[in-house]
């Protein structure tokens, strides 16, 4: 009950937030989550943010359109996957977009997003946060659960490097066939 006070409190503010950027994306947050609106209503209120200058909002923009409403647009697609792929983009930004990307596509096999995905985990200069994001990731668009991965690599333990892809040597030829098709 308090949830939904709160948010039909933060709904009725001024859509202003007078430039903090903790509340709008609390607020983008709890809009997702809310039952209190329709999905087409909460999508049109957060997309207006796509484009907003702090790497946090746009963060829990996509987040929203694709982790908790799972949107299959272009729109948002394209938007995740530039941001997911450029170098100079907040890092928690970039492992909202893979995140979202693999929520909505979970288990699609989907030959762009397990490409882009394997040349994120294979690319030298990407810190291991990136890389670790982008290998989980890529397991969930090829069909793996959290569960499983979680269960498979014993618990949350840090992407060291290549020898942690060992126990999933299966499934990384599979990815590896199917981009190369």
């Amino acid at each position: 009950m308090f949830l939904t006070e709160h948010i039909k409190e933060r709904m009725n503010k001024s859509m202003d937030f007078n430039n903090d950027e903790s509340e709008l994306y609390g607020y983008i947050i709890d809009l997702a989550k809310s039952n209190l609106e329709t999905k087409n209503s909460k999508i049109s209120k957060i997309e207006k943010f796509l484009d907003h200058p702090s790497a946090e909002v746009r963060s829990a923009v996509m987040h929203s359109l694709l982790f908790v409403l799972k949107i299959d647009s272009d729109i948002y697609r394209k938007k995740a996957l530039d941001y997911s792929m450029d170098h100079n983009e907040d890092e928690d930004l970039r492992v909202k977009c893979m995140s979202g990307l693999a929520q909505t596509y979970f288990d699609s096999k989907d030959k762009e997003l397990l490409k882009i995905f394997d040349s994120i985990l294979y690319n030298k200069a990407e810190s291991m946060y990136i890389k670790s994001s982008a290998f989980e990731n890529m397991l969930l668009v090829y069909g793996l659960s959290s569960r499983e991965i979680f269960m498979r690599r014993e618990g949350f333990k840090e992407f060291g490097d290549e020898d942690d892809l060992i126990e999933f040597n299966k499934e990384i030829k599979e990815i590896q066939r199917i981009i190369n098709i």
